[in-house]
């Protein structure tokens, strides 16, 4: 789990249905006292029978809260931090966070996208595909490759 300390007060510009929702003991996102944990897979296959939702459709609805939530919450961030994170939203994506000297940025995207040694591969295609099967399984067990975090990071942009 990936850690963001919050500073007290934070309740009050979060999403009421989101609040609830990590409240929740859980191994995915959740909320303790004023540390919210953030796992490094949020992949709806691996998410049923949690507080996020019955299907499909609701996990992506709360991802989205939540991501909208993170931006809300910029004011009560205790302490600088970077988290990355795996998603499945009809491609293996993955997702960086970062707060930094009161500046929030984000990357997300295809995990194919952050393949920088791929521009010089014979078949880029083939080669992005191989490095999304390569890298998705150990971001999803908090490993991701430092190639895959430098080009997340060569894309942070303001949220």
């Amino acid at each position: 789990m990936q850690t963001i300390f919050m500073k007290k007060g934070f309740e009050s510009v979060i999403n009421p249905q989101t609040l609830e929702k990590i409240s929740i003991d859980n191994e995915f996102i959740y909320l303790h006292d004023n540390n919210l944990e953030i796992s490094y897979n949020l992949d709806v296959a691996d998410m049923y029978d949690s507080p996020f939702g019955e299907d499909e459709n609701d996990f992506n609805s709360f991802i989205e809260l939540f991501e909208e939530s993170l931006s809300q919450l910029k004011d009560y961030f205790a302490e600088d931090f970077e988290i990355v994170y795996f998603t499945y939203n009809g491609e293996y994506t993955a997702t960086m966070w970062k707060f930094e000297a009161g500046k929030l940025v984000t990357s997300s995207g295809w995990i194919g996208d952050f393949c920088n040694s791929c521009d010089d591969a014979d078949d880029e295609d083939e080669a992005r595909n191989e490095f999304v099967d390569a890298n998705y399984p150990d971001l999803k067990e908090g490993y991701p490759s430092e190639e895959l975090l430098d080009g997340l990071r060569k894309t942070l942009s303001n949220y």
